[in-house]
């Protein structure tokens, strides 16, 4: 029922329902056609199939979808994939497979 819809309003209005968007996805660029109302987390748990973490709590108290969008923070399963076409995604995934993000963090010693 719903492709019909979407083959009637695109013939009607010319448009098609999916957006293209690319993304630069751990280092990777991704280009896709996507829904306008899919999450950032949809596109990367659901369509790319990466694991990043899962659907918590929903309203981004949990933290377990935060990925890292242009150097800034950001929980995934409130942000729309379309609103950050171009941007640089960096996920969970990469963090922990960097070599730096690996490396513990050395104290400096105390200074008497």
């Amino acid at each position: 029922m719903c492709n019909a819809l979407f083959d009637a309003y695109e013939s009607m209005v010319g448009l098609s329902p999916l957006v293209p968007v690319t993304l630069q996805i751990d280092g990777r660029t991704e280009q896709v056609s996507v829904e306008p109302w899919l999450t950032l987390l949809g596109l990367l748990r659901e369509d790319l199939r990466l694991p990043v973490g899962p659907m918590g709590c929903k309203r981004s108290d949990c933290g377990q979808c935060d990925v890292v969008v242009d150097g800034e923070n950001l929980h995934a399963c409130l942000a729309l994939a379309v609103m950050h076409d171009g941007a640089t995604v960096r996920t969970r995934n990469a963090n922990r497979l960097s070599p730096a993000a690996a490396q513990p963090a050395r104290r400096q010693p105390a200074v008497a």
